[in-house]
């Protein structure tokens, strides 16, 4: 059997961890001079604390997600673990902005960015590993329709026509 490509979430754990930790440091309660102050100050220390374990719990997610593609399905790792014979697939349909919907003859789910990184306005999904290089959003899409018998991909979807 050969070895499976996998694909995993590009490491920005260690921005979630960096993140985390300032939105603590940030959250730490200052010395009020009156009880209004000292009732703001903690209440904002409870909100940064939350949100950096928050930002823990999605750095665990992120780390945990992935991909593999065998010769004849590909399994997703995260959220409800699922095994997808390729020759069980009806139709891959882009759905809402980089979404995309997988058909398969037993009921449909969606590969969705895991994270966007937002610049000057302009939103983009990050990318993936594959197998330890960078790659494009889109590839992981583009790989799992070339591996499905003959397959329609909707108008605008990921490689633009049939395969």
């Amino acid at each position: 059997m050969t070895k499976p490509v996998v694909y995993r979430a590009v490491d920005i754990s260690r921005w979630l961890t960096l993140g985390a930790a300032t939105v603590r440091k940030l959250s730490a309660v200052e010395q009020a001079h009156d009880i209004k102050s000292a009732l703001h100050g903690a209440f904002g220390a409870v909100l940064g604390q939350g949100k950096g374990a928050i930002a823990d719990a999605l750095r665990l997610k992120i780390a945990t997600m992935e991909y593999r593609l065998y010769e004849d399905r590909f399994e997703r790792s995260h959220g409800v673990p699922r095994s997808v014979l390729y020759s069980e697939i009806v139709r891959i349909e882009p759905a809402r902005g980089c979404d995309f919907l997988i058909q398969t003859r037993s009921g449909s789910f969606q590969i969705k960015p895991y994270a966007w990184i937002a610049v000057s306005g302009a939103r983009v999904p990050l990318g993936w590993l594959r197998d330890g290089m960078e790659v494009p959003f889109e590839l992981l899409i583009e790989e799992i329709e070339l591996r499905t018998p003959p397959l329609r991909l909707r108008e605008g979807g990921a490689g633009g026509g049939s395969v």
